[in-house]
């Protein structure tokens, strides 16, 4: 996924504005939009991804400042976004409930009107943050969101806040409608979405050495795996209708490195996904190509299988350069 505000511009198909609608600048080299005391936020929402949000920043934190970026959900408040409030710099999380996370960032000079590549590794066991190539925050409390989230910028200040481009990474998991509310205050205004009435079911799983997904013909279409330990595990898909006792060889198997996350989408697994014409077994394990069961707890997981129960949501696929709905909608393109 890939928007260039030189190609696309304000594209209303993709944001929705919060007051006026940010300015567009062209220069020689590199186009912009310019937030100047007004805010947007996207119409499409996001379940799990990388985003890389490359802005230019026109002063250090000052007294009477806000400025936010990143990824919310206005209508529960979940959210993980970078914010400037007078001279604080933080990275900040929420899940939507009422629990809430954040670290305070030393401001660094180099970041001052410089464009600067702003990072947010959004996963369902926590979120890192990095500025340029350097991590700067890891949160992974019980504020960690969990909801699907919309990209937005914020910028209550009268001067020009630069967005030169928008980048996600394996934004494979699910994705919610175009339907945005009409909305004039960003902080308080909610952004709806639905979810479709696809027959996909979402599994998740946080603590399982081998669990059953499916105890009869299925196919899967995407996954999100995390490891919480340093060490590195593999995540196992094996075509079985019951829990696993040890030996058993993998029908999919997918190397976790070390505290990091690896997302499988249909670029993998195809549009049509993998048939298991048994059932479907996740499993946790320490070794490749066969199951040695690991501790618990080690691998979190969440699996988009057909089904029909679970929680349906539409599946985003990676066609070539295109970001699409299930039903072929383009939502954005990479150019």
């Amino acid at each position: 996924m890939n928007y260039d505000p030189g190609t696309h511009g304000f594209d209303t198909s993709v944001w929705k504005a919060i007051g006026s609608d940010p300015t567009i600048f062209t220069g020689a080299f590199l186009s912009s939009l310019l937030f100047n005391d007004t805010s947007a936020v996207s119409k499409v929402a996001f379940g799990r991804g990388v985003f890389y949000f490359e802005m230019k920043i026109p002063t250090a934190p000052t007294a009477g400042d806000y400025r936010a970026w990143g990824l919310r959900n206005f209508g529960t408040g979940a959210s993980a976004q970078f914010i400037i409030d007078g001279e604080d710099f933080m990275a900040y999380v929420s899940d939507g409930n009422g629990n809430t996370d954040s670290d305070e960032i030393t401001w660094n000079d180099a970041w001052t009107n410089t464009d600067t590549v702003f990072r947010i590794n959004f996963t369902p066991a926590g979120v890192k943050f990095h500025v340029g190539e350097t991590p700067v925050s890891i949160l992974n409390s019980s504020g960690s969101p969990k909801s699907a989230l919309h990209f937005f910028v914020r910028n209550d200040n009268a001067d020009d806040l630069s967005l030169n481009g928008l980048t996600g990474r394996a934004v494979d998991i699910y994705a919610t409608s175009f339907g945005v509310s009409g909305a004039t205050d960003i902080s308080s205004s909610p952004v709806t979405s639905t979810t479709s009435a696809e027959p996909y079911a979402h599994y998740q799983n946080n603590s399982f050495q081998s669990a059953v997904v499916k105890a009869s013909e299925g196919h899967v279409y995407s996954l999100m795996v995390t490891n919480t330990t340093a060490g590195d595990l593999y995540l196992q898909l094996h075509n079985a209708t019951a829990t696993l006792s040890g030996g058993e060889t993998a029908f999919v198997k997918t190397l976790v490195p070390g505290l990091s996350a690896v997302v499988l989408g249909t670029d993998f697994f195809g549009e049509a996904g993998a048939e298991l014409d048994t059932g479907i077994v996740v499993a946790a394990s320490s070794t490749a190509a066969t199951f040695t069961a690991t501790t618990a707890g080690s691998l979190l997981v969440d699996i988009f299988y057909d089904g029909t129960s679970g929680s349906p949501g539409y599946l985003l696929n990676e066609d070539g350069g295109s970001l699409m709905f299930e039903d072929g909608r383009k939502i954005l393109l990479e150019d």
